[in-house]
């Protein structure tokens, strides 16, 4: 091979090996290993203590929300089992209830997984984790619903709920990386191997 042929090959080479294939794996990978983390009630450094589970603490709700959510209603008198619940009236006159078991107890009422904290109500957050842009100088991955953002926001960075509960998610651990970085460098190991030959 000759120094023109050499050069010519070479020419433009971060874009001959660092493809939209290489961009979309990797971005794929995120999205993944993003997805199956929380999925799995795991959550990275800077979490609140005990983010994986979901709160016991007694969840005052409105009883119109409470109703619409669950899956059996209840009837005022039901309500009135202080055990579980406490129903009172507020000083502007709609009536609440007190879930004694929390959240926990709230999602396994509404019919909800409850076993660990996988921010999931709809299945909305998840869903709307994506590829926001890629470009020939890489490629972004977040959320392009501002309500999901907003949402994603508060559990990654601000804390969610009157306690601020951390739930880190939006990022990857040190191993995750490695697992990525070792599936970038095999990729583009290949396409250096396609460009030389």
């Amino acid at each position: 091979m000759t120094t023109e042929e050499l050069e010519r090959k070479l020419d433009n080479l971060p874009n001959k090996i660092i493809d939209e294939v290489v961009l979309l794996r990797l971005s794929s990978g995120v999205i993944a290993i993003i997805r199956k983390r929380t999925l799995d009630g795991k959550y990275l450094e800077g979490s609140s203590p005990g983010a994986e589970q979901y709160s016991v603490t007694p969840l005052p709700l409105p009883f119109a929300k409470f109703q619409a959510n669950v899956k059996a209603k209840l009837t005022k008198e039901q309500a009135q089992n202080k055990d579980k619940y406490v129903l009172f009236t507020a000083k502007s006159g709609n009536t609440w209830i007190i879930v004694q078991g929390g959240y926990k107890e709230f999602r396994k009422l509404a019919g909800k997984f409850s076993d660990h904290v996988v921010m999931s109500w709809t299945g909305r957050l998840m869903r709307n984790l994506g590829l926001i842009r890629k470009d020939d100088s890489g490629a972004d991955v977040g959320f392009p619903d501002t309500d999901a953002e907003r949402i994603a926001r508060y559990h990654n960075i601000e804390g969610a709920g009157k306690s601020r509960r951390k739930h880190v998610f939006f990022d990857l651990s040190k191993e995750e990386r490695e697992r990525l970085t070792k599936l970038a460098g095999e990729t583009i190991s290949k396409n250096l191997l396609k460009v030389l030959s």
